[in-house]
């Protein structure tokens, strides 16, 4: 009876364990989630800003896009969704290819 008990207290504080771990993980996701809507607000501001001072936005932009392709990776890491996959692509190519005319428009 004794092992009974100790079986089920072991089960039950497994199950706690990974409520706890569950807990945890969806703070962080809504803590990251939140941060990037304010790093989007932030860098929305900032090409707006440089559109009407006549500035190349593409440095907002690489930024923007590159926080948005590895949010997009780290969520199809977690939860294995294609549009996390696509989006993590196409966020890639456009992150490069603002990079690249940032570059170029700098060169210049």
């Amino acid at each position: 009876m004794n092992k009974k008990n100790s079986n089920k207290q072991k089960i039950l504080n497994k199950a706690k364990n990974d409520m706890k771990k569950e807990e945890l993980k969806e703070l962080r996701i809504k803590g990251q989630s939140l941060a990037y809507v304010v790093f989007l607000i932030l860098g929305g501001s900032l090409m707006i800003f440089d559109f009407f001072m006549g500035k190349d936005p593409n440095e907002v932009l690489t930024l923007v896009w590159g926080v948005t392709a590895a949010t997009s990776f780290n969520k199809y890491k977690m939860y294995k969704q294609k549009l996390d996959l696509v989006l993590f692509v196409v966020a890639t190519l456009a992150c490069i290819s603002s990079l690249t005319l940032y570059i170029m428009s700098t060169i210049k």
